[in-house]
C-alpha cells in the first residue's frame, strides 16, 4: 500500500489540515506555513484556511510510484479517469465538511455616537482567542454594502478548483490560494509604526513610556524580521535582561513587547504569537539600596543651604514641597491667584504636561513640547495647608520678584521662568544640580519627587487614614500609595514596635515572679 493510500485510509480524506501535515512531516506548524508559502508543498485555500491534499503530503514524502508509458496501453490511466479521481463526490463531500464550520459571518450594531460598526467573525487565532475584524461607518447603508461585499469575498474561497486536463508521468501540482501576507518590516520598523499610529486613548506620554520600554529589548531584536522572532530568542532576551532591569522596568519591557505582537497579530501581519506560550522571567538585579525618604536632618540641610543659596528661587520651593508633597509638574503649575496667605493654603488645579512628536527611532528621544493641562486625574485638584514657614517663604519670594524685570514681576505663575511662563523641566533640573554641586551637598540625592515621598511616609507613620492621604497626595487609588510612596525603613519600624516589645517583655517578668 502506497503511502498516500495509507495516509487516505488514517484520515478518511483527501485534504489535510496543517497541524496533521506537521504531524506527518515532523515539523512544526510554522514550518508548514513557510512551505506553503513559497510554493514548495501545494494547498488549497478554504475559507481563509489552507489544506494540503494527500497527494502532495505523499510526494514530500518522496512516495515512489510507477509511472507508466504510453506503450502499455492496458494498465494506462485517461486523463479522464485520472481528473475524475481527484475531483469525485468523496473529495467534494470531503472539502464541504472541513468548511461547514468555517463560514464567516458578521453583524451591523449602531453605536452610541450615531456610527455604525461591521463586526465579521473570523473564527479563532491561533492562540485560542477569538478573531474579529471590524470597521466603523457613518451610513447604515454603506456599513451593510461593506458587510455583505466582504463576507462573499471572504466565503467566496469555499470552491475548490482543479485542473480539468492533467498530463501523465508529470507531477500533479494543486493550485495555491493566496497566501497571507505578512510583514516584511523589522521589529523595529513595526513597533514604529505601531506606537506612531495611536493605540487605544494612550496619551503622547504613555506612548514615549513604551517606547523607552523598548529601549533595550530593540538592542536585540531591532534588526530582525517580525517573522523570524520567535519564542526561543525572546525568551533568551528576556533571560539576558533579567539580570539588569529591577522587576517593574522588566516587566513593563515584557509587557510593551508582548504588546507589539498582539496588535501585529490581531492585523494578520505575523502568522503566530510567540508570546503565547512565554512569561516574564523574575528579576535577578540586586537592588542595593532603595529609594528612601529624607530624613529630617536632610530636609534640615537642604533649607539651611537653600535659605543662604545665591538664587532665592529654590528656598519657597522647598519648603513648599516639604509640606504639600505635591508632584513637581502642579509645583511648576502653580499660580499666584491659587494662593491664600490668610488660610495658609494653596489650590491646585493644573500642571505641566507634555506632548511628544512622532517617533523615529526606538533608541532616540521623541521631541516635546510642555504646555499647562488639567491635573492628572480628578483627586488631583485640591487645596493643601501650608506650614508657617512656606506660607513666610512665599510672601518674601513674592517680595523678590516685584524687583524683577517686567516678564517675571507680572507673571501669574508663583515660579515663572525669565520669559513670565512656567519653568521648563530641564531648566529645574539645571537648577538643582548647580545648587547640589555648589554648597556640596551630592550624597543626599535630592530630587523634587522625593520630597512626596517623604510627605507620604510621614502622613503614614503619623497614623492618617489611607482615604485622608490619598486626597491629600491626589492619588487615584490607595494602591499606588502603598506600593510607591510608602518607604517605611527598618528602623522605623522597630521604633513603631518598641512599645509593643516593652510591654511584651514586662508581662513575662511578671508571670515568672
Amino acid at each position: 500500500m502506497g503511502i498516500s493510500n495509507e495516509l487516505r485510509e488514517k484520515y478518511k480524506t483527501m485534504l489535510l489540515p496543517q497541524q496533521v501535515v506537521a504531524k506527518e512531516l515532523g515539523i512544526s506548524k510554522k514550518s508548514v506555513q513557510e512551505l506553503i508559502s513559497t510554493g514548495a508543498l501545494p494547498a488549497v485555500g478554504v475559507s481563509g484556511k489552507f489544506l494540503v491534499s494527500v497527494l502532495s503530503l505523499a510526494a514530500m514524502l518522496n512516495e515512489k510510484e510507477p509511472i507508466y508509458s504510453g506503450q502499455q496501453a492496458s494498465r494506462n490511466l485517461e486523463v479522464e479517469e485520472l481528473s475524475c479521481s481527484l475531483t469525485n463526490n468523496e473529495l467534494v463531500q470531503g472539502v464541504q465538511e472541513e468548511v461547514k464550520d468555517m463560514v464567516y459571518s458578521g453583524t451591523v450594531s449602531t453605536l452610541k455616537d450615531g456610527r455604525f460598526m461591521v463586526q465579521i467573525n473570523k473564527g479563532k487565532k491561533p492562540d485560542g482567542s477569538r478573531d474579529r475584524e471590524s470597521k466603523g461607518f457613518k451610513d447604515k447603508t454603506l456599513a451593510q454594502k461593506y458587510l455583505e461585499d466582504r463576507l462573499a469575498g471572504l466565503n467566496g474561497t469555499k470552491s475548490v478548483q482543479m485542473s480539468q486536463t492533467m498530463p501523465l508521468a508529470q507531477t500533479y501540482t494543486m493550485p495555491v490560494a493566496d497566501n497571507a501576507i505578512y510583514t516584511d518590516k523589522t521589529f523595529e520598523q513595526y513597533a514604529i509604526d505601531v506606537l506612531n499610529s495611536g493605540i487605544g486613548k494612550a496619551t503622547s506620554r504613555t506612548i514615549e513610556g513604551y517606547r523607552m520600554a523598548l529601549f533595550q529589548v530593540n538592542k536585540y531584536i531591532g534588526s530582525t524580521r517580525m517573522v523570524d522572532i520567535d519564542v526561543v530568542q525572546l525568551r533568551k532576551m528576556f533571560e539576558k535582561l533579567s539580570h539588569y532591569y529591577v522587576k517593574s522596568t522588566l516587566k513593563k519591557a515584557f509587557n510593551t513587547t508582548k504588546m507589539i505582537f498582539e496588535i501585529a497579530l490581531s492585523n494578520e501581519d505575523v502568522p503566530n504569537n510567540p508570546f503565547v506560550k512565554l512569561k516574564c522571567p523574575t528579576s535577578k538585579k540586586v537592588v542595593d539600596k532603595e529609594k528612601q525618604p529624607y530624613s529630617d536632618e536632610e530636609i534640615k540641610t537642604i533649607l539651611k543651604e537653600a535659605k543662604e543659596y545665591q538664587n532665592p528661587v529654590l528656598y519657597p520651593i522647598f519648603t513648599v514641597l516639604e509640606c504639600t508633597g505635591m508632584r513637581p509638574a502642579e509645583l511648576r503649575g502653580l499660580e499666584w491667584s491659587r494662593f491664600n496667605a490668610n488660610d495658609k493654603t494653596i489650590k491646585i488645579v493644573q500642571a505641566v504636561s507634555k506632548e511628544y512628536e512622532a517617533i523615529e527611532r526606538i533608541g532616540k528621544k521623541t521631541k516635546e513640547t510642555e504646555f499647562i493641562s488639567v491635573t492628572k486625574n480628578a483627586y488631583g485638584v485640591r487645596t493643601l495647608k501650608l506650614s508657617d514657614l512656606a506660607v513666610q517663604a512665599l510672601l518674601d519670594w513674592r517680595k523678590e520678584l516685584d524687583t524683577m524685570p517686567i516678564p517675571v514681576r507680572d507673571s501669574k505663575f508663583v515660579f515663572p521662568s525669565q520669559e513670565g511662563s512656567f519653568r521648563s523641566e530641564s531648566s529645574m533640573k539645571c537648577l538643582l544640580q548647580r545648587f547640589v554641586k555648589k554648597v556640596g551637598i551630592e550624597d543626599i540625592g535630592l530630587n523634587l519627587y522625593r520630597f512626596r515621598h517623604t510627605m507620604c511616609t510621614r502622613l503614614i507613620l503619623d497614623g492618617q487614614p489611607i482615604p485622608v492621604i490619598q486626597r491629600i497626595m491626589g492619588d487615584n487609588t490607595i494602591d499606588v500609595i502603598m506600593k510607591i510612596y510608602t518607604h517605611v525603613t527598618q528602623e522605623q519600624a522597630m521604633a513603631a514596635c518598641g512599645d509593643y516589645y516593652d510591654k511584651l517583655n514586662q508581662r513575662h517578668l511578671e508571670s515568672v515572679i
